[in-house]
């Protein structure tokens, strides 16, 4: 799992963590100058007073480079200065990192997604809502994008400059205390929107992957999680049998899964007809920020994927969460999303029920399955919940629960078959 929450930085801050900008001035000035509306000559980045400092504080994240950048700026014409704060995502730059996500194409799917993705989102919305019904509801649940492209700075390589959200009061969810029932619900409601709106676009204007053909495929989806698990099932078996013979069965459970990873990952990718729609597929708490007025914004879509709409549901639930508010809300927190998935769906013209044939009752079977390929995507990155007392008591309850809930054994039972 990745992340993508930013941060804010202090004044203080900014002085003692100030590093190179990650972007030309000149090139930024472009920027600028097409957000504006302006000549590119007639706008100056000042580079003596714009800064640039990390932008996220977890040390987990490795799929991307994320800096915040405090750009001051002059436009000809206009006395005084003005600002812009904005967060940019560009390549990480530890080699096997960057490795992985040049082979993984996350990058360049990012960059789709903003160019091409939510153009599309956004122009069905407006096609079929009223415009009391797109007031209402607002803009899509995505940080506002100020360029997107492969080939930025004079440079062959990708980069986002993004709105940093931290700076009109947006913050980023605990990852070690685990969303609240609140925070789980905004975020539950804001992919079911993204979700709604790529199923309406599937149904009127044909199969996404042929629209998208940069979707995260389920071979390649498939063989980037394995390694992975692969990576992380060491890690876990470590930490597992230092808690005592007590999780041996477990043990013994997770290494049968592991020896099927591939054929588990590979089947729970593939949707199920005809609820197959685009996933966030990275959907955990660390891709999350939250505002006052009960906004919640989806970061990172470095994974978009043709899949199950339960796979980003069945992520959050399991990640994201403390033990208690798992144990006495998922069900609850499923029925906002269901609420919140066919309301939406059926505003875009789209009856899911009735149309469908697809039920809450289907859902929930639905959830079973994604529950385990939400599980081995923690194991993959089981060192973000190591460490940390609170976080590793939520591993080993969320393990024993699903454990308890035969979710491991059924999927080994119909392997075995």
């Amino acid at each position: 799992m990745s992340s993508a929450a930013a941060s804010a930085a202090t004044d203080d801050d900014d002085e003692h963590q100030r590093q190179p900008l990650p972007a030309d001035p000149d090139w930024l000035s472009g920027v600028i100058s097409r957000l504006i509306g302006r000549p590119r000559d007639a706008v100056t980045v000042i580079c003596d007073r714009t800064i640039a400092t990390p932008a996220v504080s977890d040390p987990h994240n490795v799929l991307s480079s994320i800096v915040a950048v405090h750009i001051v700026y002059t436009v000809d014409g206009v006395p005084g200065t003005d600002s812009l704060d904005v967060v940019i995502k560009s390549l990480p730059q530890e080699p096997y990192s960057r490795a992985f996500v040049l082979e993984a194409q996350f990058d360049y799917r990012e960059v789709h997604f903003y160019n091409t993705v939510l153009f599309e989102l956004r122009n069905l919305e407006e096609d079929v809502l009223t415009n009391h019904n797109r007031s209402a509801i607002g803009d899509m649940p995505v940080a506002k994008c100020y360029f997107a492209g492969m080939n930025a700075s004079g440079k062959d390589e990708s980069m986002l400059v993004l709105e940093n959200l931290s700076k009109r009061g947006y913050t980023a969810a605990n990852f070690s205390t685990g969303l609240t029932y609140t925070e789980a619900k905004l975020a539950l409601r804001s992919i079911a929107r993204i979700h709604a709106t790529s199923l309406a676009l599937k149904l009127k204007h044909g199969p996404l992957t042929e629209r998208w053909p940069f979707l995260f495929q389920t071979s390649r989806a498939t063989l980037s999680y394995q390694a992975l698990v692969e990576r992380g099932m060491p890690q876990l078996h470590v930490f597992l049998r230092s808690k005592g013979p007590q999780y041996d069965t477990l043990i013994n459970t997770l290494r049968s899964l592991c020896r099927v990873t591939k054929q588990i990952i590979g089947s729970l990718m593939i949707p199920k007809e005809p609820m197959g729609l685009m996933t966030h597929t990275d959907f955990w708490c660390n891709n999350l920020m939250f505002g006052e007025q009960d906004q919640c914004v989806i970061l990172d879509w470095q994974m978009i994927s043709y899949s199950r709409p339960t796979n980003d549901v069945a992520l959050l639930l399991v990640s994201s969460l403390s033990t208690e508010t798992r144990r006495n809300h998922s069900n609850e927190l499923v029925d906002i999303y269901w609420k919140a998935l066919t309301t939406h769906a059926s505003k875009l013209g789209v009856d899911i029920e009735g149309q469908l044939e697809y039920s809450r009752y289907d859902l929930d079977e639905d959830m079973k399955e994604s529950k385990l390929l939400a599980v081995l995507l923690c194991i993959g990155s089981v060192d973000v919940a190591l460490g940390n007392e609170e976080t590793e008591q939520r591993l080993l309850d969320l393990l024993t629960d699903l454990q308890a809930e035969e979710i491991f054994n059924r999927h080994l039972t119909e392997i075995s078959a």
